[in-house]
């Protein structure tokens, strides 16, 4: 874990073997795998019992939703450093619910599948 640590704050200088393997082998997201989609279920379920503790400047509380507008996830990749999953600062994020691109192996039943879980 303190490798991984180093490798994200440094952005995988000097180690592009291990973020490719990284990239290419670390389970990914919307490949209807019930390990990594457990782990997606779990993220949402914080970011919405966060959401809920925030009060919206006009009143009620925070809706985390899991959408994106049309290219938000290059504004928001510019500004998110390095991932475990290989993923170098500054590269896009995934698109809504969708899967990062690139990452995709299984086809869209397996993205949709995950995305229901």
């Amino acid at each position: 874990m303190e490798q991984l640590l180093e490798l994200l704050k440094s952005n995988f200088e000097g180690a592009e073997e291990i973020r490719q393997m990284l990239w290419r082998k670390a389970p990914k997201y919307g490949n209807d795998d019930p390990y990594v989609d457990e782990i997606a279920q779990w993220v949402a379920d914080v970011m919405v019992q966060e959401g809920r503790k925030r009060k919206f400047w006009m009143g009620g509380t925070w809706r985390v939703l899991f959408v994106s507008v049309s290219g938000s996830q290059l504004f928001e990749g510019k500004y998110l450093g390095a991932t475990p999953d290989g993923r170098k600062a500054g590269e896009p994020v995934s698109n809504g619910i969708a899967p990062v691109e690139g990452t995709q192996m299984n086809g869209l039943t397996a993205v949709l599948r995950s995305a229901a879980v």
